[in-house]
């Protein structure tokens, strides 16, 4: 019921039936050098933070926060989607196969849990402000830092660089970052991104998937009709009935 976490409405087989978000993701639409508009980068970061903490509240895990996965509706708000990593948070994971996450988001703990979603959301937030879409090589008090220091003195760098901490219990909990954002004057942006090029394409994919999704619906319904069918005149009946 979060507004800031993607709603799955159906799931047949392997067809996972969602929102449809129009704007495609964040990481397609951050701007090089990040968004000069500090007010809806920080909304942007409070929206980010109240869909994790939702998420955190159901006792999941979420293991992938990137700009790649969280989505933009028609009004540019965002919902965090891709459970694909998703754990229970009571249940602690080795990062194992650790390539299979997103390289420089991805928290260098032993273990996986909540605080690792906490470093994920550091690095997305300096990817807002910063437009650093990588984070490859970078070191948590080089590029990054110098970066960070050149912005106004009402985004909350200090908390930024906590978030990012190496150590996990040095990173401050998701209630501590929402009550610090909080803080911080934030407007929502309305129908004022730039369309991208690859989002109108991921469009068309979604138009297309969904056209598929139709045809499987009514593929469906024919062999059911059939089975029907073929059924003695009173069990034909009964299911009519």
């Amino acid at each position: 019921s979060c507004p800031h976490v993607l709603p799955i409405y159906e799931v047949l087989g392997n067809i996972i039936v969602m929102e449809y978000m129009d704007k495609g993701s964040l990481g397609d639409v951050i701007p090089p050098g990040g968004f000069k508009d500090h007010e809806y980068a920080v909304f942007l970061m409070k929206s980010i933070t109240k869909g994790v903490k939702a998420i955190h509240d159901v006792g999941l895990v979420h293991l992938d926060i990137t700009p790649s996965n969280i989505l933009l509706d028609s009004n540019n708000r965002v919902k965090i989607a891709d459970f694909g990593f998703a754990r229970k948070a009571m249940m602690p994971q080795d990062k194992n196969g650790d390539s299979i996450l997103t390289t420089g988001f991805t928290a260098p703990d032993s273990k996986m849990d909540v605080r690792s979603d906490i470093y994920s959301m550091g690095m997305t937030f300096i990817s807002i402000l910063t437009g650093d879409l990588s984070h490859e090589g970078q070191q948590i008090n080089g590029t990054w830092n110098k970066l960070l220091l050149e912005l106004p003195d009402d985004i909350p760098v200090n908390l930024i660089d906590k978030m990012i901490s190496k150590d996990p219990g040095q990173r401050p909990s998701i209630e501590e970052i929402l009550t610090d954002l909080e803080q911080i004057r934030s407007v929502p942006l309305i129908n004022r991104l730039p369309e991208i090029p690859q989002v109108k394409k991921k469009k068309e994919i979604g138009d297309i998937l969904w056209q598929s999704f139709e045809e499987i619906k009514q593929e469906e319904a024919k062999h059911i009709q059939l089975e029907i069918d073929a059924l003695p005149p009173h069990s034909r009946d009964l299911v009519n009935e």
